[in-house]
């Protein structure tokens, strides 16, 4: 073709001696011969080879170079810029899911991902990839704060992006204050859980993602716990996305 979007896939016809290191690239046109970009070798039963257009827009060349050295042929191509769009909510609780749908051009390995707007352009968090539908779900992070959508195209290239502000989840925490060892009691919460959100027992001094025991706050309240069999002073916590405690409260348990 003599024009393709910046990224994406293309097919090039090919004759030529097909010598033991000739390969077929895409560069500048005041690239040095040896230079490359996307490429393929020419095989035997095959006139066209695929590649991959570069994700800067401008004048490009397709090479036939022989042996890795020497140009034997080339054909101007031009490449250029995609259109590319992300839609969400403005603002969402941390640990939330959130629906993002997009328009792009949907090359091979472009996602979706939400960052830190300082963030470098193959930063991510939770992600997902375009192929897999038009409107895709965003575990959104666990800290508050202002953050962005992106939509970045082959893993390397950020081409679209939307802020979205982050609030802190509120989790009203439910539990006896007291418990003799092994005996079950149950934890309430008010608040919404999310897919990876879940509630442990930990002792006071273990970091966020330490406990003793933990059940997925998916399957609804109350949940169901056994007590630890050494007594002592522990608490229970509501964890989110597997990250960071933002409810907890304490447990003593008695002999």
């Amino acid at each position: 073709p003599t024009e393709v979007g910046v990224g994406q896939q293309f097919s090039v016809q090919w004759t030529g001696p097909q010598t033991q290191g000739d390969y077929i690239t895409i560069v500048k046109p005041n690239a040095r011969d040896k230079a490359y970009k996307s490429y393929a070798y020419p095989k035997d039963k095959a006139d066209t080879v695929t590649l991959t257009a570069p994700l800067e827009a401008g004048g490009y060349e397709i090479r036939y170079v022989q042996k890795g050295k020497s140009v034997l042929a080339r054909a101007a191509i031009t490449v250029n810029a995609v259109e590319a769009s992300v839609s969400a909510v403005d603002t969402a609780e941390i640990g939330s899911p959130v629906t993002v749908s997009w328009t792009g051009q949907n090359t091979q390995c472009d996602y979706l991902t939400v960052t830190k707007p300082d963030a470098s352009e193959k930063s991510y968090n939770s992600y997902q990839y375009t192929k897999s539908g038009e409107n895709l779900e965003l575990v959104m992070p666990a800290e508050p704060g202002e953050y962005e959508i992106r939509y970045v195209q082959s893993s390397k290239k950020v081409i679209a992006r939307r802020p979205i502000t982050l609030t802190e989840s509120i989790i009203n925490l439910q539990s006896p204050d007291s418990i003799t060892v092994a005996s079950e009691f149950e934890v309430s919460w008010e608040g919404y859980g999310y897919e990876r959100d879940y509630i442990t027992i930990a002792k006071p001094d273990m970091r966020d993602k330490q406990y003793i025991t933990y059940q997925y706050s998916k399957g609804g309240s109350p949940i169901t716990f056994t007590a630890p069999e050494e007594p002592g002073d522990y608490e229970v916590r509501y964890v989110l996305a597997d990250k960071r405690v933002i409810a907890r409260k304490s447990l003593t348990v008695s002999p």
